[in-house]
């Protein structure tokens, strides 16, 4: 038995449960947050005040389900792309935290004399 990562909770609180043993949890919870589910959710979407799609609806989600084993070896790719993306956007930080403290120290030189322009 393994251990479930992510929930994917429906309106009106419809739990989502897979059998491992056909899908894993965390494959659902990718599929879930995919572009191909995000079309399918806004084609069926009963328009009203709040946007809501009930369990008859969940009941005929078609999804696209390989073997196990490729579940886990896309889980595997998704999540290292995942950290390679997060390192990079860190990177990316970290370099415009040191240029907005040049730009600071830049400007209260030049007002303070420091420097000429």
């Amino acid at each position: 038995m393994s251990i479930e990562e992510n929930y994917c909770y429906a309106g009106y609180l419809i739990k989502a449960e897979s059998n491992e043993g056909i899908m894993l949890s965390n494959y659902l919870y990718l599929y879930t947050n995919s572009y191909l589910f995000n079309k399918w959710k806004d084609s069926i979407f009963i328009k009203a005040t709040i946007e809501n799609i009930g369990a008859d609806k969940y009941s005929i989600l078609p999804i696209i389900l390989p073997p196990v084993q490729e579940q886990r070896e896309i889980l595997l790719q998704f999540y290292a792309d995942e950290d390679k993306i997060r390192i990079a956007i860190s990177i990316k930080e970290k370099e415009i935290e040191k240029l907005k403290e040049y730009k600071t120290t830049l400007i209260n030189s030049a007002v303070t004399g420091k420097i000429k322009i």
